[in-house]
């Protein structure tokens, strides 16, 4: 059974007032049959023509669907650790085109790389390994060490050496294909993290990273020379099975009065649709909203 790569437009909501909706989106199939799983789905402008094309991330490939036309080219099969699972667009060695990092293997044993074009626009592009953490999951490039330079910010699922997952950001050497990758450990006290976003928190300049866990919303942010974490929400609570506790998923906004607000899915493909308004003092919990239920592996 192949998956449906779907793309969902609605052109003039670029331009609505946020009192307009709903608004009516239109389904393009981009392709019939992706992979048997497609993982992650991200945008980039992978030619360098300054539109965002499609890449999809399916078990086994990387699938880039160029605009316009969706031009389907495969840019990477079979050579990365089955299953592939997250993916994450930057200029990695600094030539002015854009590059992967990319997660394999989650189920066994974790594997990182850094993938890379050749010379043919519709060859298959180079593998080079990065590192391995065990059932790595999710990956986004920010600035959380403050050089000045992204690092690659890796969350694992489950355990792995530490008491929880290690919330991992790794900086690009000089010679990315060759050097080792310097690891710094942001924190490794939660449990089956699921996702996580990042964002200058406390308008204070600094990147700053939100997880979501077993444990619920987590804020985790330098504090000197060490890593603080603070719980922002426990999520869902009161089931008997843990793993049915916390957050799977989360994302930031601003509403128009300039608060701050997180949208989570609850728990881990979890069926609770959850939004939290930010409190007026910065020590009060977050008051948490159930918008939606229902979902089936939100």
């Amino acid at each position: 059974m192949f998956l449906t790569l779907l793309l969902l437009t609605a052109q003039p909501l670029l331009s609505f007032p946020a009192d307009s909706f709903p608004a009516t989106f239109q389904a393009q199939t981009i392709d019939p049959e992706a992979g048997r799983v497609v993982y992650a789905v991200t945008v980039a402008d992978v030619d360098g023509d300054g539109d965002q094309d499609i890449v999809a991330l399916t078990e086994s490939s990387v699938i880039w669907y160029q605009q316009p036309g969706w031009r389907k080219r495969v840019i990477l099969r079979d050579q990365t650790p089955p299953d592939n699972v997250c993916i994450a667009a930057h200029d990695i060695d600094g030539d002015g085109r854009v590059d992967f990092a990319l997660g394999a293997g989650w189920t066994k044993t974790g594997t990182l790389h850094w993938i890379r074009r050749g010379a043919d626009p519709d060859g298959l592009w180079t593998v080079s390994a990065v590192a391995e953490e065990t059932s790595v999951h999710r990956m986004r490039w920010a600035d959380v060490l403050g050089t000045g330079r992204p690092q690659l910010v890796v969350s694992p699922l489950n355990v792995s050496v530490e008491a929880g997952v290690r919330l991992l950001a790794f900086e690009v050497p000089a010679q990315p294909a060759v050097q080792r990758w310097p690891a710094t450990v942001l924190n490794a006290e939660l449990n089956r993290m699921h996702n996580h976003v990042h964002v200058d928190f406390d308008g204070q300049g600094a990147v700053d990273t939100i997880a979501a866990s077993r444990e619920g919303l987590s804020l985790v942010r330098r504090a000197g020379d060490s890593w603080q974490r603070t719980s922002l929400s426990a999520g869902r609570t009161g089931q008997a099975d843990v793993n049915l506790n916390g957050a799977g998923e989360v994302r930031v906004g601003r509403l128009k009065d300039g608060r701050r607000y997180l949208v989570s899915v609850e728990p881990m493909h979890g069926d609770q649709l959850v939004v939290y308004l930010q409190p007026g003092q910065p020590t009060d919990p977050w008051p948490r909203r159930v918008i939606h239920e229902g979902f089936r592996r939100g």
